[in-house]
C-alpha cells in the first residue's frame, strides 16, 4: 500500500511541474504574439501613411510602446503594452532600443532580434526577428 501511495506522490509531483513548465512556455508565447501584432500593426500603419508619419515600436525590459513618429523621442502618441512581472523583454537594437517602420515602404530603420523570456529562466524564450526590409517572423 505504501509503494501504491509512493508511486502516486512521484506521479502527481512530475504532473505539477509539468504543468507549471507549459504554462510558463505558454506565457512567453502569447507575450510573443502580442509583441508581433505590435509589430504588424505599427508596420501596416506606416504602410497605410498613418498621420503622414513613420511609425514606430519602442522596447523596454518590462514593457513596449507603440508610437507615431520618426523617433521615440519626436513621438506624437504613444500607446503602452506591460508584460507580466516574470516575463522580460532583451534586443540587439542599437541606441534607442526602437524599430521605426518607414511610411509608405514599410521598410524598419534598422534588422533586429526581440526576444521574450522569464525572469526566473532564460532558457524559456522565443525571439521575433525584423530584417531591414519589415519582414517579421517568430523563431521556433
Amino acid at each position: 500500500m505504501l509503494v501504491v501511495i509512493f508511486i502516486l506522490l512521484i506521479l502527481a509531483a512530475w504532473g505539477v511541474s509539468s504543468y507549471i513548465e507549459l504554462r510558463a512556455v505558454k506565457k512567453v508565447e502569447q507575450a510573443t504574439q502580442s509583441i508581433v501584432a505590435t509589430l504588424e500593426l505599427a508596420k501596416s500603419d506606416a504602410l497605410a501613411g498613418r498621420d503622414n508619419l513613420p511609425q514606430g515600436v519602442k522596447f523596454n525590459t518590462d514593457s513596449y510602446e507603440l508610437f507615431s513618429g520618426t523617433s521615440y523621442d519626436t513621438r506624437d502618441d504613444e500607446q503602452v503594452y506591460t508584460l507580466d512581472s516574470d516575463l522580460e523583454l532583451s534586443t540587439n537594437l542599437s541606441g534607442d532600443e526602437e524599430i521605426v517602420f518607414a511610411r509608405l515602404t514599410g521598410f524598419a530603420n534598422e534588422a533586429a532580434t526581440i526576444s521574450v523570456s522569464l525572469v526566473a529562466d532564460d532558457t524559456v524564450s522565443q525571439s521575433i526577428t525584423v530584417s531591414e526590409g519589415g519582414a517579421i517572423n517568430v523563431l521556433p
